[in-house]
């Protein structure tokens, strides 16, 4: 229920540093006549105090004042005056602070029960909030310590939050300062207290509504998975926003908490995802559980929500790692279609073919060792080169720093060195043993855009000349290093040695980028 006080500002508070303690405080309502044992409603209580606030505070200006409680808030006698005084200060604090310019401004006052008979109780101002650096758990003056001091003796929990929207006062009644929210049950005793702790201190998120569905109590942990604290006393769920699996927004009346009151039934493991108020989203499943009084009536629920994040993670790279089986199995077998089609297309013996496909194969089957070795995270150029030149140490000079070749980058140059070597072996350099060879990369900085240099180079070999024959070398060596890496390679038939040679750019050799497929078998047009 909520109460309206229009709250006129007076002349006559003090300016004095006592941060909202006004000379003429007004005096704060106590039922004296309520005995030892016996139980208060400090509901009516904070109604009292509202109205001796608007009586008897002010400055310029005008506050709305706004009371909201339950039905029933009900507290020890000995602690009414406590909470009443803490209150007060910080009704007061905000009058006098909320709004130094002197326009208009709201505060609320909320009271409401949590499980067990606990009681929340909320000062919300619309102001602008606690000054920057200001430790509301150690700062401020008389006012402050006041708070401070009596929530200490309450064993309560109070707490300041401070936002561009202004500034919430909440003071938390321990279990066993309030009783249980039916007026006239006992306080808690040792085991609901030990329940409650329990609750408290669950690493799981836990939540309680009552029959309509209005939240009555919720943990820590909860309240991390929402990324916020709801009022006590919203309905259906403390996310600021839902959403189902699929990604469609979810009202809060269709979430599972919902359908479990509605419908007066358990529900297990139903999906759904809360928006937290950075934008940041957690899936999680709820399990939802109505309660019911010994005659069978619905009292309310407790539903208990698992984040499943790192599920959905797990699933999520399952997924990927599934699809990137599948390109990798229909990119390697495209090229091993094209290395026995080119293989085996005519242009050589069925002995020469079979030495081509057998040879470019291995070498491809090595560099997929290596590369689940690494888990996929690449192969260092320097490994593939001194692999393929491992029969020629004394023919080959190889220089150049370590690169670390990704994937598709390197099944690129693993055959590119292959089919150099093999064309060096029957035609170049390494066919005379005077022949000789430089291998050499090298990586340089242009305009800030490191670049990557690959050449090879014959020399002392017999003299060569282009071939007339395209076959899977060629096509590896220009089509398909033109293909993905955006740039065509030098190729110089020199009288005195092979040249082949590659300008690229870094990222496109090393950055985790997504393989493209090799249609290698596609028809190349002959040069005659």
């Amino acid at each position: 229920m909520a109460t309206t006080i229009g709250l006129t500002i007076f002349p006559g508070w003090t300016d004095s540093e006592t941060n909202g303690v006004a000379n003429d405080s007004p005096t704060i309502p106590c039922d004296s006549s309520a005995r030892a044992g016996e139980w208060v409603d400090i509901g009516q209580h904070l109604r009292d105090l509202c109205a001796a606030l608007s009586t008897s505070s002010s400055r310029a200006g005008r506050f709305a004042l706004s009371l909201y409680t339950d039905d029933v808030c009900l507290v020890r006698p000995d602690q009414v005056a406590a909470i009443a005084l803490i209150v007060a200060e910080a009704v007061t604090n905000a009058i006098k602070h909320a709004h130094p310019t002197g326009i208009a401004g709201a505060i609320e006052v909320r009271c409401a029960r949590a499980v067990g008979g606990a009681v929340v109780i909320d000062v919300i101002d619309d102001g602008v909030g606690l000054p920057e650096g200001f430790d509301p758990d150690a700062d401020g003056g008389h006012g402050f310590e006041v708070m401070r001091s009596l929530s200490r003796q309450l064993g309560a929990k109070l707490r300041f939050t401070s936002t561009s929207l202004g500034l919430r006062v909440r003071l938390r009644s321990p279990a066993g300062l309030a009783v249980s929210p039916r007026r006239g049950q006992a306080a808690p005793d040792s085991h609901e207290q030990r329940y409650l702790d329990l609750l408290e201190a669950l690493p799981t998120a836990v939540y309680t509504t009552d029959a309509a569905g209005r939240i009555t109590f919720f943990n820590e942990a909860a309240a991390t998975l929402w990324g916020r604290r709801p009022e006590l006393g919203d309905t259906w769920c403390g996310s600021l926003r839902l959403y189902w699996p699929n990604g469609e927004p979810m009202a809060h009346g269709d979430c599972p908490m919902a359908t479990a009151i509605t419908e007066n039934r358990v529900v297990r493991g139903g999906e759904a995802i809360a928006e937290r108020s950075d934008g940041t989203r957690v899936p999680f499943m709820a399990f939802p559980t109505p309660i019911r009084d010994p005659s069978g009536e619905l009292i309310g629920a407790v539903n208990t929500l698992v984040d499943i994040s790192e599920r959905k993670r797990s699933e999520d790279r399952q997924k990927l790692l599934a699809r990137e089986v599948h390109h990798r199995t229909k990119n390697l077998l495209s090229v091993v279609f094209s290395i026995v089609a080119r293989g085996m297309d005519g242009g050589h013996t069925m002995e020469e073919a079979r030495g081509l496909v057998l040879g470019r194969l291995r070498a491809l089957a090595a560099t997929y060792d290596n590369l689940i070795t690494t888990s996929w995270s690449g192969i260092e150029l320097g490994d593939i080169v001194r692999t393929e030149l491992g029969p020629y140490p004394a023919q080959w000079r190889i220089e150049g720093p370590e690169v670390m070749l990704n994937p598709k980058a390197a099944q690129n140059f693993t055959l590119v060195v292959h089919e150099l070597a093999t064309n060096a072996a029957k035609y170049g350099a390494l066919s005379e043993p005077a022949g000789k060879g430089d291998v050499r990369w090298s990586i340089d900085d242009v305009d800030d855009a490191p670049r990557f240099a690959f050449v090879w180079q014959e020399r002392d070999g017999p003299q060569v000349s282009p071939r007339t024959h395209r076959g899977f070398g060629s096509l590896v060596l220009e089509r398909v290093i033109t293909q993905d890496f955006k740039v065509p390679p030098t190729v110089d038939f020199a009288p005195e040695g092979l040249t082949y040679a590659l300008d690229v750019s870094l990222a496109a050799i090393t950055a985790s980028e997504g393989e493209t497929d090799h249609h290698l078998f596609q028809p190349e047009p002959r040069v005659a």
